[in-house]
């Protein structure tokens, strides 16, 4: 979009060259003075929508941006200071993908809303 100034984005998480797959991360995406992108990031706004539209969504490219650590959102996995992961538990990985279930379920449900009217 337009304001934002960070996000929540899934990246691929490399250790040591090793591909972990995608993980969340706070990543800042402007400068907070001038409002511009910050080195590596393409940002630009989707335009209008069907439903939705008091939403500000956008696009985001990264472009060999180095994400720090401490910007990994380390609820269920962690990466200690010396490199090392440790993976989710098991039964998570069913929470984390209920909840992306439910929300792909009620942006549907909401278009359907959207083209009844």
């Amino acid at each position: 979009g337009k304001t934002a100034t960070h996000a929540v984005v899934m990246c691929r998480l490399f250790i040591k060259g090793r591909d972990y797959g995608p993980h969340p991360f706070v990543v800042q995406l402007r400068d907070l003075e001038t409002h511009l992108p910050l080195p590596g990031r393409t940002i630009g706004d989707i335009g209008p929508k069907m439903g939705y539209n008091g939403v500000d969504n956008g696009f985001l490219s990264f472009d060999h941006v180095r994400i720090p650590r401490g910007a990994l959102l380390q609820r269920y996995t962690k990466v200690t200071r010396e490199g090392s992961y440790v993976p989710p538990p098991k039964q998570n990985a069913k929470s984390s993908y209920a909840t992306m279930v439910s929300v792909r379920a009620d942006i549907v449900e909401y278009a359907g809303e959207v083209l009844s009217k």
